[in-house]
Order: C-alpha cells, then sequence, then structure tokens
C-alpha cells in the first residue's frame, strides 16, 4: 500500500512539473491494451499531453483534462482502479488542512496537496519540507492524519 502511494506522489509529481506530447501508444515503452485505451478515451475525451506507465499490475495515465494534471490507474480490462490529482490547499476539505497545519505547524503556502479516489474512498495526501525532513502526511476528510513516508532532505 505504501508502494503505490509514493508511486502516485511521485508518478503525479512528474507529471505535474513536466509537459508531455501526446504520444502513440504503439511508440511507447508500454504496450497499453486497446480495452484499457478505449476506456481511457471514453472517461477522458479531452486528455491532452498523455504519458502512459506501468505500475505492478496496473497501466498508469498521467496527463491533464480541463486545466488540471491527473493520474488514473487501469486494470487490464480497462476498469479505473484509482485517480489521482494536484488541488489547491482551499479544495482540500478544512478538518484535514487544519489539522495537519496544527500537527506540523505549517502554512498554506508550504503544502503540496494531492486528491486521491481509489474505489469508494477519497483521501489526501500532503507533501512538505520541515526541520529539513520531506513528508509525506495522508489524511481522509474529518483530519485523521498518518505518517506515510518522511525522509531526510539532502
Amino acid at each position: 500500500m505504501k508502494k503505490i502511494l509514493i508511486t502516485l506522489v511521485v508518478t503525479a509529481v512528474l507529471g505535474f512539473s513536466n509537459s508531455y506530447a501526446l504520444p502513440d501508444p504503439g511508440d511507447s515503452n508500454v504496450k497499453v491494451s486497446e480495452t484499457v485505451l478505449e476506456s481511457f478515451k471514453k472517461e477522458f475525451p479531452n486528455a491532452e499531453y498523455v504519458r502512459w506507465d506501468k505500475n505492478g499490475d496496473y497501466f498508469v495515465a498521467s496527463f491533464n483534462n480541463d486545466m488540471q494534471r491527473l493520474s488514473v490507474y487501469f486494470d487490464d480490462g480497462g476498469k479505473i482502479y484509482s485517480t489521482t490529482r494536484f488541488i489547491k490547499t482551499d479544495a482540500v476539505p478544512l478538518n484535514a488542512l487544519k489539522s495537519l497545519q496544527k500537527k506540523y505547524d505549517l502554512q498554506e503556502g508550504e503544502i503540496a496537496a494531492m486528491e486521491v479516489s481509489k474505489e469508494s474512498r477519497t483521501y489526501y495526501l500532503f507533501s512538505f519540507t520541515k526541520d529539513n525532513k520531506y513528508h509525506i502526511i495522508e489524511s481522509d476528510a474529518s483530519g485523521n492524519l498518518k505518517l506515510v513516508k518522511k525522509q531526510k532532505v539532502g
């Protein structure tokens, strides 16, 4: 679970910080099945700057859609497993944001936020640097926090 969460964050961060040309799936290092491609095109007809990766059993499409950067995980049958998107901190549920700010003594400008939807659950991942350590914290909408990763910077 932690590996998938960390991969989601890394995939989304890399996808958010880079622009990609719309690839021809045949030219990609990742062979995406027609079933997955059809599902993707049906769900996200306005997708731009698509990049395909593979994470374990899942195909991962990172792309821009309606002015947002998303990463969507598909199983082999084309069913969506999870969706992630970067969001502004003012779009995070207030209890989650206030709980994080209070516990770690942070201001909004110090926090990057991502919304993760998986099956019927939605939660938030926050990343920030504090005291020379990089943190990834998970929170539900109520503000229940859980440390996902903490590592020394540098």
